[in-house]
């Protein structure tokens, strides 16, 4: 089973922090929309190993809220 971290930056520049791990990609983007939310500039993923899962753009576009009309993401 694969497990997944949040890594967005401290501030303290050059330093980083990460979310405790998280079981499912699922449950990894609920928690980077909280960190987002709260006020974190931005959240990549990676999993247990460090490697690159979602890069911060892409973890905003998964988050984007649908356009109920068209179904597709909302253009900001």
């Amino acid at each position: 089973m694969s497990i997944y971290l949040l890594v967005t930056p401290a501030a303290t520049p050059g330093v980083t922090a990460s979310s405790p791990l998280c079981g499912t990609i699922d449950e990894t983007l609920r928690d980077a929309d909280f960190m987002l939310g709260n006020g974190a500039a931005s959240v990549w993923i990676v999993d247990g190993e460090g490697n690159l899962i979602l890069p911060a753009d892409q973890v905003r576009l998964r988050l984007a809220p649908l356009d109920s009309a068209a179904g597709e993401p909302a253009l900001s």
